[in-house]
């Protein structure tokens, strides 16, 4: 019989897949308690978040601890509601991956956007007993902050954020699309390559694709691990490993730019939006612009 060392010991007790699963969801819910996550950086997935603004105002985390405090001192009944609100999604929520998450946790909206306003509501009636001198300048440096947040976001949303998640949002799928709907009759087949990451149902809603023609004509790989099937074809439209050795023949196929380097028939390369770049070379700061590809369209006749 095998002999366990004093360190197989600790391994077995402390690496296993119990403890291993109750550590894990205990972080998931201490990550529910991230400050960047909801007042400063937010979510960095690009599905869910803008990468350089929480999932509330930065003001409204000190609206929020204004309001929690305040209720708390005066030991307002319903704070205990909100408190059971906040920790039962903070539970249900921590039971999922990638956490914190920013829309498994759409439930935290409802509680926190009312201790905010409990929050701003108590620092008004404390600035109207204010010194009207010193009235004016709070007031003013509230509002200001508060438009200073607005801004910051509705620039970062409209400007920032669609040239840096352009890949997030596949932003060229439209042009990809239009482009392959003006010309497919010149073709017999076309094919989408896997490592390209084009996502099948752009296609479906930019040609449009009939939906009944399209759930009688696909074919689908099995299941993963979590129930989600991959498409493989439907119509004249496949995706799959592409094979440069095999005999193809009217074919476009839509690919990367590294899986086509050096082919002589490339007929058109799709970029995502143009980004400025900044790095540091010693002391000083360059910025440059750069594009990246998204994708490559290869001509087979």
């Amino acid at each position: 019989s095998m002999v366990l060392t004093h360190n197989d010991l600790l391994a077995t007790i402390f690496f296993n897949k119990f403890i291993l699963t109750i550590f894990t969801y205990l972080q998931n819910i201490v990550d529910y308690f991230s400050v960047s996550f909801f007042f400063v950086l937010g979510s960095m997935h690009g599905n869910h978040g803008i990468g350089n603004v929480g999932m509330f105002y930065l003001f409204e985390f000190v609206s929020i601890a204004i309001g929690v405090f305040t209720g708390l001192r005066n030991k307002q009944k319903w704070i205990t509601l909100l408190f059971l609100w906040v920790i039962g999604e903070i539970l249900v929520a921590s039971l999922t991956r990638e956490a914190p998450h920013g829309t498994r946790a759409f439930f935290l909206i409802p509680p926190l956007i009312i201790l905010s306003g409990y929050g701003l509501y108590v620092l008004a009636e404390f600035i109207k007993k204010l010194d009207s001198k010193f009235r004016r300048v709070i007031s003013l440096s509230i509002i200001l902050l508060i438009i200073f947040n607005l801004l910051f976001y509705f620039s970062s949303y409209y400007f920032r954020f669609p040239l840096l998640y352009g890949t997030s949002w596949r932003s060229e799928d439209e042009s990809l699309v239009k482009y392959i709907k003006e010309h497919e009759n010149n073709y017999s087949r076309i094919v989408f390559d896997q490592d390209a990451s084009f996502v099948y149902t752009s296609l479906l809603y930019y040609l449009p694709y009939p939906p009944q023609q399209f759930v009688e004509n696909v074919r689908r790989g099995p299941n993963d691990s979590e129930g989600f099937s991959r498409v493989h074809a439907f119509g004249k439209y496949s995706i799959e490993k592409i094979d440069w050795e095999s005999q193809m023949h009217k074919t476009l196929i839509v690919s990367t730019l590294q899986n086509v380097s050096g082919r002589a028939n490339i007929i058109k390369t799709f970029y995502y939006p143009k980004r400025p770049v900044v790095i540091a070379n010693g002391q000083k700061i360059l910025q440059f612009p750069t594009e990246d590809v998204a994708y490559v369209l290869v001509e087979i006749k």
